[in-house]
């Protein structure tokens, strides 16, 4: 998957009355190709982790265009690495409908790739334009009623006080009281299960200016988000890829949610849920999620 068979047009578009930045990856020798809308998961900016699916998907003639999240990376918002899902939300459909009006893409054959929490985000949005060819989430957020229930009751008072200092500290124009996105089990995070920190961690390219560190307040954005409630006004075909071993997102929890979808292909994979980045089943995910999308979008 070395071989670069794009080109890469960096876009600017605005959403909510603020600018973010995107990138439109065009595939070589395909004149106005069909496109994958692509945004990512938890805390993250537009190139963490989707190297590999960006070069299968040109190189099949489908476009990409990936784009930063307001507060992360080449976007603009403060306070910076803010996570707000309703906000994050509106980002994609700022995209989409800044991606209609390119002359360099098809806008009848548009497609959404989301992870993670993006994958929630991809599946929400789908839910509001029928028109939309096909979808891929990848071990996706569906239930934020579901997840809290996971958190020790600890974990949560203690995120609520830093979240509450963090709420007035804002109120007061003050710098933001910050949480780790990443820490070891046991220590305060918004991510906190076995192994992710590292798996995260390697996602981050070196010359990105990230920090593992959010805004506190972040966390008043999680507890009504709820994907799975619009699964079932989903008209075009889905793919759902999952770990069988996630650590947050249990497999039958996405099996049973996705019986809502009319058209659904699940891509099980034995592995945890950062499996889909890298490791052995991920050379088989993108080519799958790559035929899937072409059959799809020509």
């Amino acid at each position: 998957m070395s071989t670069q068979e794009f080109r890469r047009i960096t876009l600017g578009f605005s959403s909510g009355g603020t600018r973010c930045l995107g990138h439109l990856h065009l595939p070589l020798h395909h004149p106005q190709p069909p496109v994958v809308l692509m945004g990512n998961g938890l805390a993250t900016e537009w190139h963490f982790g989707t190297a590999d699916f960006i070069r299968a998907f040109t190189a099949a003639g489908m476009a990409t265009f990936n784009f930063d999240y307001r507060h992360f990376g080449a976007s603009c918002g403060e306070p910076r690495q803010l996570v707000s899902f309703a906000r994050q939300l509106d980002d994609w459909r700022a995209a989409l409908a800044f991606l209609r009006t390119r002359a360099e893409i098809n806008p009848a054959r548009i497609a959404l790739w989301g992870s993670s929490l993006g994958g929630g985000h991809a599946l929400s949005l789908a839910a509001e334009n029928s028109d939309l060819r096909a979808v891929v989430a990848q071990v996706p957020h569906l239930n934020s009623r579901e997840a809290l229930k996971a958190v020790p009751k600890w974990q949560l008072l203690r995120t609520l006080a830093h979240a509450l200092r963090d709420k007035g500290r804002a109120w007061r124009g003050l710098s933001p009281h910050t949480l780790p996105v990443l820490a070891e089990p046991g220590e305060l995070a918004l991510l906190n299960k076995p192994g992710w920190k590292k798996h995260y961690l390697s996602l981050v390219p070196s010359t990105s200016a990230w920090r593992n560190a959010v805004p506190a307040r972040s966390i008043f954005t999680a507890g009504n988000y709820n994907p799975i409630d619009v699964l079932d006004r989903l008209h075009m075909p889905v793919m759902i890829a999952y770990a069988l071993a996630d650590a947050a997102i249990p497999a039958v929890n996405v099996e049973i949610a996705s019986q809502r979808i009319k058209e659904v292909v699940l891509l099980p994979f034995d592995d945890d849920h950062f499996g889909v980045y890298a490791g052995p089943w991920h050379e088989e995910i993108v080519t799958q999620e790559t035929e899937f999308l072409r059959n799809r979008l020509y």
